[in-house]
Protein backbone atom coordinates (compact mmCIF):
# COMPACT_ATOMS: atom_id res chain seq x y z
CA UNK A 1 0.00 0.00 0.00
CA UNK A 2 1.30 3.42 -0.93
CA UNK A 3 1.03 5.73 2.09
CA UNK A 4 2.46 8.72 0.26
CA UNK A 5 -1.01 9.67 -0.98
CA UNK A 6 -2.68 9.92 2.42
CA UNK A 7 -1.89 13.60 2.97
CA UNK A 8 -2.92 14.73 -0.55
CA UNK A 9 -6.14 12.70 -0.23
CA UNK A 10 -6.88 14.36 3.12
CA UNK A 11 -6.26 17.83 1.65
CA UNK A 12 -8.49 17.04 -1.34
CA UNK A 13 -11.26 15.86 0.99
CA UNK A 14 -10.93 19.00 3.09
CA UNK A 15 -11.09 21.24 0.01
CA UNK A 16 -14.13 19.32 -1.22
CA UNK A 17 -15.82 19.81 2.15
CA UNK A 18 -15.08 23.54 2.05
CA UNK A 19 -16.27 23.96 -1.55
CA UNK A 20 -18.98 26.60 -2.10
CA UNK A 21 -21.50 23.96 -3.19
CA UNK A 22 -21.14 21.74 -0.09
CA UNK A 23 -20.30 24.15 2.74
CA UNK A 24 -23.84 25.64 2.91
CA UNK A 25 -25.20 22.11 3.50
CA UNK A 26 -23.17 21.61 6.70
CA UNK A 27 -25.50 23.41 9.16
CA UNK A 28 -28.51 21.46 7.90
CA UNK A 29 -26.56 18.20 8.02
CA UNK A 30 -25.39 18.84 11.57
CA UNK A 31 -28.89 19.78 12.66
CA UNK A 32 -30.35 16.67 11.05
CA UNK A 33 -27.75 14.23 12.33
CA UNK A 34 -27.80 15.59 15.87
CA UNK A 35 -31.53 15.19 16.33
CA UNK A 36 -31.52 17.71 19.18
CA UNK A 37 -32.63 21.28 19.57
CA UNK A 38 -30.66 24.31 20.71
CA UNK A 39 -32.87 24.35 23.79
CA UNK A 40 -31.53 20.92 24.79
CA UNK A 41 -27.93 22.07 24.26
CA UNK A 42 -28.50 25.13 26.44
CA UNK A 43 -29.93 23.11 29.33
CA UNK A 44 -27.01 22.28 31.69
CA UNK A 45 -28.77 19.15 32.95
CA UNK A 46 -29.22 17.71 29.46
CA UNK A 47 -26.05 19.07 27.83
CA UNK A 48 -23.79 16.08 28.52
CA UNK A 49 -26.40 13.55 27.43
CA UNK A 50 -27.17 15.65 24.35
CA UNK A 51 -23.49 15.87 23.34
CA UNK A 52 -23.15 12.10 23.75
CA UNK A 53 -26.22 11.59 21.53
CA UNK A 54 -24.75 13.85 18.84
CA UNK A 55 -21.45 11.96 19.00
CA UNK A 56 -23.14 8.56 18.66
CA UNK A 57 -25.37 9.73 15.80
CA UNK A 58 -22.34 11.06 13.93
CA UNK A 59 -20.30 7.93 14.62
CA UNK A 60 -23.03 5.59 13.40
CA UNK A 61 -23.58 7.77 10.33
CA UNK A 62 -19.90 7.57 9.41
CA UNK A 63 -19.79 3.81 10.04
CA UNK A 64 -22.90 3.21 7.94
CA UNK A 65 -21.71 5.50 5.16
CA UNK A 66 -18.31 3.78 5.11
CA UNK A 67 -19.82 0.29 5.05
CA UNK A 68 -22.17 1.10 2.19
CA UNK A 69 -19.49 2.66 0.01
CA UNK A 70 -16.96 -0.06 0.84
CA UNK A 71 -19.52 -2.66 -0.19
CA UNK A 72 -20.38 -0.79 -3.40
CA UNK A 73 -16.69 -0.38 -4.25
CA UNK A 74 -16.06 -4.08 -3.63
CA UNK A 75 -18.99 -5.07 -5.84
CA UNK A 76 -17.81 -2.73 -8.60
CA UNK A 77 -14.31 -4.22 -8.37
CA UNK A 78 -15.65 -7.75 -8.55
CA UNK A 79 -17.81 -6.79 -11.54
CA UNK A 80 -14.81 -5.30 -13.30
CA UNK A 81 -12.75 -8.37 -12.52
CA UNK A 82 -15.48 -10.62 -13.96
CA UNK A 83 -15.46 -8.56 -17.17
CA UNK A 84 -11.66 -8.50 -17.45
CA UNK A 85 -11.43 -11.50 -19.85
CA UNK A 86 -13.78 -9.66 -22.24
CA UNK A 87 -11.91 -6.33 -22.17
CA UNK A 88 -10.87 -6.52 -25.83
CA UNK A 89 -14.41 -7.17 -27.00
CA UNK A 90 -15.83 -4.49 -24.70
CA UNK A 91 -13.38 -1.85 -25.86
Amino acid sequence: MDFSLIIPAFIAGLLTFLAPCTLPLVPGYLGFISGVSLKDLGDPEKAKQTRWKIFLNGLFFVIGFSLVFTLLGTLAGLGGQALFPYRIWLS
